[in-house]
């Protein structure tokens, strides 16, 4: 039976095996468990509370356009302004960690998701000297195939168990780039 993790039919990381239903994923970015993942409920949830919070500011907003004093109508421009900036911004994270996620099924269909067997901290993070020195297996990967969106996946989880999360997106931006050219 195949005990590997990733997006099951709902979109959820969940595993295939329902005799382990604990423990680390060999998996790098891949969670075992079952259900909907601890990501996407805390995204739900957080999503939740900026749609309440971009209400409510847009109806302060409309009050102090009411007023008609130009400072009032000056913070109430700027209370609709700000939320249409958080909409987008929210919209932005959202279809970013919809596309990683259809990536890494993809890598999980293929069998292409590096293993993830370095020693790690009591938190489940990855001592940084062994997971630099793994980086440089994908970092040569990307040099050998530039335009391969899978060696830039993997990169990309590379740098997030180096714990480089800024990196880590953009080198997972590049990889969402490459994957919708080919």
């Amino acid at each position: 039976m195949n005990e590997k993790s990733g997006p099951d039919e709902n979109g959820s990381l969940g595993q295939t095996d329902p005799s382990n239903t604990t423990g680390p994923s060999n998996e790098i970015g891949v969670v075992k468990g079952r259900g909907v993942s601890k990501g996407k409920v805390a995204a739900f949830v957080m999503s939740a509370l900026l749609v309440v919070y971009l209400v409510l500011v847009f109806q302060h907003a409309l009050l102090f356009i009411g007023t008609g004093a130009p400072a009032g109508v000056a913070i109430g421009v700027a209370l609709i302004v700000f939320p249409i900036v958080g909409a987008w911004a929210l919209y932005r994270e959202l279809l970013f960690g919809f596309r990683t996620q259809k990536l890494v099924g993809l890598l999980r269909d293929d069998d292409l998701l590096p293993v993830d067997d370095l020693p790690k901290r009591p938190s489940g993070r990855p001592f940084r000297a062994a997971a630099d020195a793994d980086f440089e297996t994908y970092r040569d990967e990307v040099e050998a195939a530039p335009e391969s969106w899978q060696a830039w996946f993997r990169l990309g989880l590379a740098y997030d168990a180096s714990g480089d999360r800024k990196r880590a997106r953009k080198a997972l931006r590049q990889a969402i780039a490459f994957y919708e050219k080919a």
